[in-house]
């Protein structure tokens, strides 16, 4: 049994420890029958496949806090209070679990069947004999209430005006999922969306004019005119989050950032009796934006999805609001982990998080701004 914090093998050799312990344990043959259990009190995503393979139970606790140490005791001893508490945490990434217990995650990362759902149409109305697209208008939901995982199969079925049917298989990207239909009758074409549970049959599109029906829910898409509802965000939980990998299977999720166009305000009318000359030089755009009230990143006016994670977030708007300046590792700590002992918070859990907002800025196109480390002090952003 083995505890975890963080790898940095340029600054602590012996981090390599266990990555060099997993890849040689099957090797030894007093080892062979022995059960291998490792709990990381850091970040989870230094092993790779083949040495996770030879774990039997791998938990991720992400902060080596109080209450992190707790739920790792639990799950140590099998503490049946444990699944009692389970759904009351919340997971430091993108898709969470509500249960402590990671054999479960299939299940819980299918499309949520009790969602509402809404479609886009393009051209709308569709024209007889053209094709014409259909899009879910807001990102597919899971049972934890996250985003579906990028590659999630998505069934699109049209019941179209002359009595065929045809289906569209789709995989989401952001959530989002398209299919391409052609119909060469005008009338009405129902589209039934299915993913895993999820079942929904959309209000008739209608096929050569008349426009769409109306939305399937009162009010819904009364803003921007399009089908459907709003899908409203889970809240958070305030207890720690626990993530087991059992050794029977290994799952990989992943996401990649997507970039929304951010509005821009509308240009001036010609002629609106402002001369050239007059008006001031326009400044170099700022590279990063945050909107610390809304909780939003952007990169080139461009919103950054998926969000941050409210750790990366809270870290990232605490160095913008002190853009330029100086910021100490303690201010640091306090800000993005307001409850925690700063003792319980390691040199190598701040680094590690730091590097994850670097990364996230760089795939995102982030070229001018950038994270200094001050060695020795804590962090400066340069804008």
């Amino acid at each position: 049994m083995l505890a975890y914090l963080e790898r940095d093998p340029l600054e602590y050799p012996a981090s390599e420890t266990l990555k060099t312990f997993l890849r040689q344990v099957r090797s030894v043959p007093e080892l062979r029958s022995k059960q291998v259990v490792v709990f990381a009190f850091g970040s989870p995503y230094h092993l790779d496949a083949g040495e996770l393979l030879n774990l039997n139970l791998f938990v991720s606790l992400y902060s080596k806090t109080e209450p992190h140490l707790r739920a790792a005791i639990k799950v140590l001893f099998q503490d049946p209070t444990l699944f009692a508490e389970a759904g009351q945490g919340r997971m430091p990434v993108d898709y969470v679990v509500d249960s402590y217990v990671f054999s479960r995650i299939a299940q819980q990362v299918e499309a949520d069947p009790d969602q509402e759902l809404r479609l886009r149409v393009q051209p709308d109305p569709p024209p007889v004999g053209e094709t014409f697209t259909v899009e879910l208008a807001a990102p597919l939901l899971a049972r934890n209430g996250h985003r579906v995982p990028d590659g999630t199969k998505v069934d699109f079925v049209f019941s179209l005006p002359d009595g065929s049917t045809h289906r569209v298989t789709s995989l989401t990207r952001g959530g989002l999922a398209r299919a391409t239909m052609l119909s060469t009758r005008p009338g009405p074409v129902r589209v039934t969306v299915s993913s895993g549970p999820l079942q929904w049959t959309s209000p008739p599109v209608t096929v050569g004019g008349g426009g769409s029906a109306p939305p399937s829910s009162p009010g819904a898409g009364a803003a921007d005119g399009q089908r459907g509802f709003p899908v409203a965000p889970v809240a958070s939980a305030a207890t720690a989050g626990v993530l087991v990998l059992l050794g029977v299977g290994l799952y990989v999720l992943s996401r990649r950032a997507r970039l929304v166009p951010r509005p821009q305000p509308a240009a001036a009318p010609a002629g609106a009796g402002v001369e050239a000359s007059s008006l001031p030089q326009a400044a170099t755009p700022q590279e990063i934006t945050v909107d610390v009230a809304g909780r939003r990143v952007f990169i080139n006016a461009s919103e950054l999805l998926p969000p941050l994670s409210r750790e990366q977030f809270d870290l990232l708007a605490y160095l913008y609001q002190n853009a330029g300046r100086a910021c100490p590792r303690e201010d640091i700590i306090r800000h993005v982990w307001p409850g925690a002992d700063a003792g319980g918070i390691s040199d190598q859990a701040l680094d590690s998080l730091v590097h994850r907002v670097r990364e996230r800025l760089r795939a995102a196109g982030a070229v001018r701004a950038r994270i200094v480390t001050l060695r020795g002090m804590g962090y400066r952003l340069e804008l």
